[in-house]
């Protein structure tokens, strides 16, 4: 049984490049992908985006147009922590008759009061 998967906001930073330098007129090809690899908690957005720089010549001054064909490139990742299971315990005692194992059931109830688990009594000891 999984308890408390509640949904949380989803939260905004900005990637900046520094600046890539261009010295000649020409049409060029990249594409944006996030290095960091999944793992403690964290599944990592695998798409890749492209981007094309398009280097102009205008009057002697180079000018730059920057081009999303797929859209911008917005990365989602998702965190996840490894769920961790919660053992509980009780014990069952009895006076005046043996104990017989699985004779008695025992449930775990929620604040609601929904059964989340159930158990039986084990062999006496």
């Amino acid at each position: 049984m999984v308890i408390n998967e509640a949904a949380v906001p989803l939260e905004k930073g900005d990637v900046d490049f520094p600046c890539i330098e261009f010295t000649k007129v020409g049409t060029y090809h990249f594409k944006i992908k996030e290095i960091t690899q999944s793992g403690n908690g964290w599944e990592t957005d695998p798409r890749e985006f492209p981007v094309i720089v398009i280097i102009t010549d205008e009057n002697g001054k180079l000018k730059a147009t920057v081009e999303y064909p797929d859209g911008y490139p917005e990365f989602t990742n998702n965190y996840k922590p490894e769920a961790v299971c919660v053992p509980l315990t009780a014990n069952k005692c009895a006076t005046g008759a043996p104990l017989k194992e699985g004779q008695f059931e025992f449930g775990v109830y929620d604040e609601a009061g929904r059964l989340v688990c159930s158990a039986k009594n084990e062999a006496p000891y």
